[in-house]
């Protein structure tokens, strides 16, 4: 049995409870992705330098707020 037989199994609540959290989990490694991605860029200098500033501001926030998570 694989997860999709198992998920048209459930109840119409739990299918969306499901997908809510695919959807949360798409987001959070997009955001991971952004960090990783912007950190290196950053390092290798391959941005303009006036968007640095909005860069660490967001890595910023990023190691205040989900680092604890």
């Amino acid at each position: 049995m694989n997860l999709g037989e198992l998920i048209y199994n459930l109840d119409y609540n739990n299918k969306k409870l499901i997908r809510k959290i695919e959807n949360l989990n798409k987001k959070l490694n997009n955001i991971n992705n952004s960090i990783v991605f912007n950190e290196l860029c950053i390092k290798e200098e391959l941005l303009p330098k006036f968007t640095n500033i909005y860069i660490y501001i967001y890595i910023y926030l990023y190691i205040c707020i989900f680092k604890y998570y």
